[in-house]
């Protein structure tokens, strides 16, 4: 029977692509299918984004290369889901700032690609409720806005202490957009809350290694190299991968204290420090061509 599972789901992914395409599964597997009908061709650019209503798209200004702006569908989504956001946050103890730098970082300038990830899950979730139960076999799909994995699902609900759940009934959860924005709190607040990852005292969750760190973590897995000493080049320590540098760059660029108000946490010199050390990485990883730094700013120690 395990010979003819890789046969059986070329079979399932084709039927679950047809079925997609047909519009015969929706799920709210990416940031495109959460928002409001009327914004999805502004997303796709089939309308011009610079006439899309305020509810649906950030325009852009006509600087629109200026890093501290940040248009698109996220900020009015973001504000959206501000409430939700908030109260994961602080549940898990997260700074409402970095879930919704998460939202961003996993979404960011998808455009067209939201139709090949969104039947890749469509595919996933159509196996695993037909298929999966009788075979005991589930494709462990990266879902919902987060892209969050059923199997990390199933690991932060167990350090959580929250009730055991099924693949399918996992699943359905990663699809949901409020409580996938809660297993975005819940794998910050685990990867920010190990050991290896407390901060010394006095020093801010947003200084931007400690951010570029974390967001590299939540994209490639949790290390368990020490953070590395405070003002110190000797190399110590893990340092971030420069997709951890652009989730910092997009923490600094979300307009966080408007948006979140007396829940804000960020101060804008740090959204200002986030940004710098961003660009910086971003610049120093695009301008060279030595193997050895571009493998460095791709490779947490």
């Amino acid at each position: 029977m395990k010979k003819s599972i890789p046969v059986l789901i070329g079979i399932s992914l084709g039927l679950a692509g047809l079925i997609s395409l047909y519009g015969g599964v929706k799920q709210s597997t990416t940031l495109y299918n959460s928002l409001p009908k009327d914004c999805k061709a502004y997303y796709k650019g089939d309308k011009e984004q610079s006439d899309a209503p305020s509810h649906c798209y950030e325009p852009a200004q006509p600087q629109s290369h200026n890093s501290d702006y940040l248009y698109g569908p996220y900020v009015p989504f973001i504000r959206k889901h501000k409430d939700t956001i908030v109260s994961a946050g602080q549940t898990y103890g997260v700074p409402p700032e970095l879930i919704a730098g998460i939202i961003v970082n996993e979404n960011y300038g998808k455009g067209d690609r939201y139709l090949l990830e969104d039947w890749q899950d469509s595919a996933s979730i159509f196996w695993n409720k037909t298929a999966g139960p009788s075979l005991d076999f589930y494709i462990d799909a990266s879902l919902g806005i987060g892209q969050i994995n059923i199997s990390t699902a199933k690991f932060l609900d167990e350090h959580y202490k929250k009730d055991d759940k099924t693949p399918i009934k996992l699943q359905k959860a990663l699809t949901n957009t409020k409580k996938n924005i809660e297993y975005i709190a819940m794998n910050l607040g685990w990867l920010m809350g190990r050991k290896n990852r407390q901060l010394p005292e006095g020093t801010s969750c947003f200084d931007p290694i400690y951010v570029s760190i974390i967001g590299t973590e939540y994209v490639i897995g949790a290390k368990d190299t020490p953070l590395p000493p405070k003002d110190s080049s000797s190399g110590e320590g893990a340092t971030p991968r420069v997709e951890g540098a652009i989730f910092a760059r997009y923490v600094g660029q979300i307009p966080s204290i408007n948006i979140f108000g007396k829940d804000a946490t960020i101060t804008r010199p740090e959204q200002m420090a986030l940004r710098a050390f961003g660009e910086e990485a971003i610049n120093q990883y695009r301008d060279t061509n030595d193997p050895v730094i571009r493998m460095a700013l791709l490779d947490l120690k």
